[in-house]
């Protein structure tokens, strides 16, 4: 077995038993990802270069109450199914840096998750999704706040997931949605489960 089969069978292995025994499942995937020397998991180097280098960010705030699995992808009015209720200001390059360094150290699932539905947490409360386009190709991150998960999209697909608790990405919120009370509010992801 190549070791992206190995790895995508070992994280099948840790998300489909359900025992108890989490543990000993979670050191096997550690253990076996360690020795194939990609333990700890990380955001994909080409996303991570292609938010570096992006030169159009965009952010957008969401709204999980109308969500619709079932219109057709309209990148201009929606972010998968969650509809865009309103723009942000172009955010200071700094301030992108700065979400962009808390991308790059925060946790990743291996193999890239492509697909892979977004936490069942209720909806982004509040959602943000973050656009890096770079040569026309749009780099999407949603941020749930509810739950701390990301999911990021290259052109609509999802292909990597992960979780953050950096206080920078409750910062970058607040620096960009000012005046949204639900933002404002905002603490730990962890304060809201």
């Amino acid at each position: 077995m190549n070791p992206i089969g190995l790895a995508a069978a070992l994280v099948l292995l840790l998300n489909a038993d359900s025992e108890p025994s989490s543990p000993t499942r979670y050191e096997i995937v550690r253990d076996s990802l360690s020795a194939l020397g990609r333990w700890p998991p990380k955001l994909d180097a080409d996303l991570l270069e292609h938010m570096r280098a992006a030169k159009d960010v965009r952010v957008f705030r969401l709204d999980p109450n109308k969500a619709d699995f079932d219109v057709p992808p309209d990148p201009k009015h929606r972010i998968g199914p969650w509809p865009i209720v309103h723009e942000a200001r172009r955010p200071d390059r700094h301030v992108v840096t700065e979400l962009v360094d808390a991308l790059s150290v925060s946790p990743y699932e291996l193999p890239p998750m492509e697909g892979r539905p977004v936490k069942a947490c209720g909806g982004f409360w509040p959602g943000i999704d973050v656009r890096f386009t770079r040569d026309g190709v749009p780099v999407d991150v949603l941020l749930c706040y509810r739950c701390g998960e990301m999911s990021i999209w290259r052109s609509r697909l999802g292909v990597q997931a992960g979780d953050f608790a950096d206080p920078r990405f409750v910062e970058f919120a607040k620096r960009v949605f000012p005046n949204d009370p639900e933002i404002r509010r905002l603490g730990s992801p962890a304060e809201h489960d």
